[in-house]
């Protein structure tokens, strides 16, 4: 068994369905050691401790780090993400607030076809010249990232409908065949 020090990376090995605040497979940061067990921050953003027989060793100590400095850079960065059309995005979530009610799709199960659908009707909209749509005088491209985040919330929150049709064909494979070679000019 591995010998942890604080600052060490570990992986979860742990196969325990009790361990849910744990998820098998990710990278935790060692940030001290407590009566045997190994404290890391879980999955809810608390430090918790677990048995060391849970991790096994994956990089070398990061002493010297903060440690949440050591944590964060282990999770998704939204450093990458253009804020503008993060705003924008909110303008258009602030339309539905007013229309429908805030956070409505977590009080009641949705149909992920609809807001595809309406998703596909903005980017219609933008893609044949209208910028903004004449009820909100939002972006379409806002609300149609608006109708997308819909969609992966209500995935998380457990009240997504997935009425999406049953898988056929590969599309790669239809699009592979009708794809067009370039001729030599």
């Amino acid at each position: 068994m591995d010998t942890f020090k604080v600052g060490d990376l570990v992986e979860c090995v742990s196969k325990d369905p009790l361990t849910s605040r744990l998820h098998n497979g990710n990278l935790y940061t060692i940030t001290r050691i407590a009566n045997g067990f190994c404290c890391v921050w879980d999955e809810y953003g608390d430090e918790s401790g677990w048995y060391p027989h849970r991790f096994k060793k994956v990089g070398q100590p990061t002493a010297g780090i903060n440690p949440k400095d050591a944590i964060g850079s282990l999770k998704p960065s939204l450093r990458f993400v253009p804020m503008a059309p993060i705003y924008m995005a909110g303008e258009a979530m602030a339309d539905g607030a007013e229309k429908y009610g805030p956070f409505n799709w977590r009080e009641q199960p949705v149909n992920g076809s609809v807001y595809f659908d309406a998703a596909q009707r903005h980017l219609n909209q933008w893609f044949h010249g209208n910028d903004r749509a004449e009820d909100s005088n939002v972006h379409h491209l806002a609300h149609a990232i608006a109708c997308l985040l819909i969609i992966l919330d209500a995935e998380t929150q457990g009240t997504l409908n997935d009425d999406r049709p049953k898988i056929g064909k590969p599309l790669d494979d239809f699009i592979a065949a009708n794809t067009k070679t370039k001729v030599a000019a």
